[in-house]
């Protein structure tokens, strides 16, 4: 109990001395403020004799206890923000370089605006510098944008910029969020000084290379959050500052040099069908893929640098999406530019590394195996699922303007499901092989498919059959009179309407692609693998799990693919006959022998 005591007297000891402590703090800071008037004109009267003078750091001490006053607690309820602004102006007007005394002000000023803000959001009343009017910001905002600021790429320079410019930013982003009527965000993104900064600063300048980058990754010293969060709500604001900055960032044509910066702006600045036009116009495609060499692509997928291949595939996806639907001289004029005959090479090769890493699928020459996913370390944790969309649309729009990406892409996702469909994975007897587990149902049985589809990777195997069918779509929308895709891409519907027998949805989906695919296509010269194909998918839908065709849910789509598959393929009737009285019950058979008997006549 003595101990106790003793304890709690000197909690109550250490209490009073904060206590006491902040008190005389609070009145130093107001002791030191009536001295800012005059120190204000010694600040504009204190220029140099010689323009390459160093500057005299004459009341950068003042500044800096000042500034560490506010650090620390210290609040006023005299101090305005337009002294702060006055006495910063006096001191800029000298444009000095590497001016310490400038410095000083910048965080004294940040200190003061923080401490002030916090006591406004409490339960006591708000200072003057929390409380400023739209118009005073407004003027504060544009006076440090007027500031002069020098980006010389020397060590003194950089290292006075990295000390300064966090507390330059904050500032600014500060007046951002107090005026609530927009008028500093106005202020900012029609200002000269702003497109400068983000030019030099942002764009060519290689020293500043990794700002713009992931919080996570940013080593901006405190400059990174204010910064992007000022882009973001310039580039939101302001369709013309969109224009502008798109023009800056890939004119400068500095990827992928300095892609930590430039790839998180035109992540910003590419929001509406017009960015994205311009964009493609400016050339940003190839750009974007000379970000994705060899040694690049293959250290994301080895290093599951995910987060750097989401943005850079989000921007490809981005920006290519204008191009489907745009008229022919413009989408001309762009692929002639992005050469997707060299370009999309290593293109659809990281394409295919993150499929094989999402899907878990086994494609020939893409790095990795079944249930690998590629990569030195062997098995790789599972791509997050915006990543796997991502891939999904680019690879969808890649098929619909491109012939040869069209056949590449159909021709290895065939490639997958066949191979898969000749060594069926093993049944999923753990919860440890969910994640290894391929993302397609080739090669399992109605019961095993059906109990995928009720397991966790439902969602991620119903995604997977979407993307293949809008994909689908797209080839047949662009190229189904182009024999070089044609022939794969109905025997890659086909096995999708195989293995969707069981998703009711989607098989509704594949038979009506698959409809329209058979009226383009002619079936007397179809190869031995579509014949066989054709066959698996009239056995499974009327001799494996003929209740398919009963099944209101699956509406009438199968039952025409049946009939007209049935009318096509000559050979197909008596091996189905076959098949029907090996495999089914009398009355199934019989069933079957009335339709094919019913379609062959």
């Amino acid at each position: 109990p003595a101990d106790a005591d003793a304890s709690a007297v000197a909690r109550r000891a250490a209490a009073c001395e904060r206590a006491a402590a902040a008190s005389a703090v609070c009145a130093m800071f107001e002791q030191l403020l009536t001295l800012l008037p005059n120190v204000t004109a010694i600040a504009r009267d204190s220029g140099p004799s010689r323009v390459d003078e160093v500057p005299p750091p004459r009341i950068a001490p003042y500044c800096r206890v000042c500034g560490w006053c506010a650090q620390h607690g210290a609040v006023s309820h005299s101090l305005e923000l337009h002294s702060l602004v006055s006495l910063y102006a006096a001191q800029d007007v000298h444009r000095w370089e590497c001016d310490e005394t400038k410095a000083e002000i910048l965080a004294f000023w940040m200190h003061a605006m923080r401490t002030a803000r916090a006591v406004a959001a409490s339960d006591g009343p708000a200072p003057p510098l929390a409380c400023a009017s739209p118009k005073a910001l407004q003027h504060a905002c544009k006076k440090l944008l007027d500031s002069f600021v020098s980006l010389r790429p020397s060590e003194r320079f950089l290292q006075y910029n990295r000390t300064s410019l966090p507390a330059f930013y904050s500032l600014i982003h500060m007046m951002l969020a107090a005026d609530e009527s927009g008028g500093c965000l106005d202020v900012l993104t029609n200002h000269q000084n702003w497109e400068w900064a983000i030019r030099y600063l942002l764009v060519e300048s290689h020293e500043y290379a990794q700002l713009m980058q992931l919080p996570a990754h940013a080593d901006g010293g405190g400059m990174s959050r204010p910064l992007r969060e000022m882009v973001r709500q310039s580039c939101a604001a302001s369709p013309a500052f969109r224009s502008r900055i798109l023009q800056s960032a890939i004119g400068a044509n500095k990827l992928p040099a300095n892609a930590g910066n430039i790839l998180s702006l035109l992540a910003l600045a590419v929001r509406e069908n017009e960015e994205r036009r311009l964009a493609c116009e400016l050339g940003v495609l190839p750009q974007l893929c000379a970000c994705l060499d060899a040694p690049r692509s293959m250290r994301l997928v080895d290093d599951g640098q995910w987060e750097y291949a989401q943005l850079l595939l989000t921007l490809v996806a981005r920006c290519s999406a204008c191009l489907p639907g745009a008229e022919s001289d413009f989408r001309e004029a762009v692929l002639q530019k992005w050469d997707l005959a060299a370009a999309g090479q290593q293109l659809l090769s990281t394409l295919f590394a993150l499929l094989v890493a999402s899907l878990r699928l086994e494609i020939e020459g893409s790095g990795g195996g079944r249930g690998s996913g590629g990569g030195r370390g062997g098995r790789l944790a599972t791509p997050s699922a915006q990543l796997r969309s991502v891939c999904f649309e680019l690879a969808t729009t890649l098929a619909g303007i491109d012939l040869n990406c069209a056949k590449l892409i159909t021709t290895t996702l065939l490639n997958a499901h066949v191979g898969q469909a000749a060594a069926p994975p093993p049944a999923l007897a753990a919860a440890a092989e969910m994640e290894f587990a391929p993302r397609i149902l080739a090669g399992r049985t109605v019961s095993e498919a059906r109990a995928v589809l009720e397991g966790p990777l439902a969602r991620e195997v119903s995604d997977y059959y979407a993307f293949a069918q809008m994909m689908l779509e797209a080839v047949l929308i662009a190229h189904a009179d182009a024999p070089a895709v044609s022939g794969n891409a109905l025997c890659l519907n086909l096995c999708l309407a195989i293995e969707t027998s069981v998703m009711p949805s989607a098989l509704e989906l594949s038979c009506g692609l698959l409809l329209k695919w058979l009226g383009v296509s002619d079936a007397d010269s179809a190869s031995d693998d579509e014949c066989r194909l054709v066959q698996l998918l009239l056995q499974r839908l009327l001799v494996d799990d003929p209740s398919v065709l009963m099944d209101i849910e699956h509406g009438p789509e199968p039952l025409r693919v049946c009939r007209a598959l049935l009318d096509a393929y000559a050979d197909t009737p008596a091996t189905l006959l076959r098949a029907a009285d090996a495999a089914c019950s009398p009355a199934v058979a019989h069933a079957v022998r009335l339709l094919v008997t019913g379609a062959s006549e």
